[in-house]
């Protein structure tokens, strides 16, 4: 049924959404989210086994900040917004906002850096600008 006939404006973008979702799951993205376990089949793991993978990625020396690590968290960090002032008035923009900022706060938790490490990796980044 058509707008022009009487469908609540809830129904019509309810539908809008489920045909979003099912054309998202066939889409290559949704694949992705499908295979890493975003779709509710998600193999759990240790916190330890979580931050090896985090720290093998970013610190594959144990040590030292990869260039290419550095180069993603610099990235991240500037789409996330993380330490800039937030302006925006509308709500929507400033939760999808916070969002992003959570998700970037909770990736540098997963490293467990010490302040000596941290203070290391700031100076890292500030270099590979």
């Amino acid at each position: 049924m058509s707008p022009d006939y009487g469908e609540s404006p809830d129904l019509i973008e309810t539908r809008a959404k489920l045909a979003a979702a099912r054309a998202l799951r066939k889409s290559p993205l949704g694949k992705i989210a499908s295979a890493v376990g975003l779709d509710g089949n998600r193999k759990r793991r240790t916190a330890r086994e979580v931050h090896e993978a985090y720290c093998e990625i970013f610190y594959p020396d144990g040590a030292t900040l990869s260039r290419a690590g550095a180069i993603v968290l610099d990235d991240l960090a500037e789409a996330a917004g993380l330490g800039a002032a937030s302006w925006d008035t509308d709500h929507a923009e400033l939760c999808i906002l916070e969002g992003k900022r959570r998700l970037m706060l909770h990736l540098l938790s997963r490293f467990r850096l010490s302040p000596e490490r941290a203070a290391a990796t700031t100076r890292e980044l500030e270099n590979n600008r």
